[in-house]
């Protein structure tokens, strides 16, 4: 299985849009997420996605992920750790601890341009009343970008 996260726009001064995919090797939907985020930090809303598709991935029994983001310093949090008072302690340390069950899960980065289905989800949560919403079924408007990223659509990088 394959999960991106991927953060989103401050909507007001005290919000933020945080949004993931979640698909099988072969690129098809297994399952989508997207929330509003008290936050407007955005790492820490970067963090909160890996945190909660992580822990849709480990309820849907998935054995073997591949989490990816386009943010480097939240991969590097989660995989390097953080000290003990950091201001997103708790949180890494959350992702941690899902990390170290029994399963097999890589932290990868990903450019942007390629976690636009993620984007369009994150875009989604900016738009929600929750914290966090799935989404079983791809919405019409994310399926030109799963179709662009089956047939491997590069995109311009501005």
């Amino acid at each position: 299985m394959c999960f991106t996260g991927q953060r989103m726009r401050i909507v007001t001064e005290s919000t933020a849009g945080m949004g993931g995919i979640i698909r099988s090797h072969d690129g098809r939907w297994v399952m989508g997420f997207c929330g509003l985020s008290m936050s407007r930090e955005i790492l820490k809303v970067e963090l909160q996605a890996i945190l909660e598709g992580l822990r849709i991935c480990w309820e849907l029994n998935l054995q073997d992920v591949r989490c990816m983001t386009d943010s480097s310093l939240a991969m590097h949090y989660v995989v390097r750790g953080v000290p003990q008072f950091h201001r997103y302690a708790v949180l890494v340390k959350e992702i941690q601890n899902i990390l170290a069950r029994e399963w097999n899960v890589n932290i990868g980065h990903i450019l942007r341009e390629g976690n636009q289905c993620a984007n369009y989800l994150a875009k989604m949560g900016v738009e929600s009343s929750s914290s966090l919403c799935r989404i079983p079924e791809p919405p019409n408007g994310i399926i030109p970008l799963l179709q662009a990223n089956a047939v491997g659509t590069v995109f311009p990088h501005l």
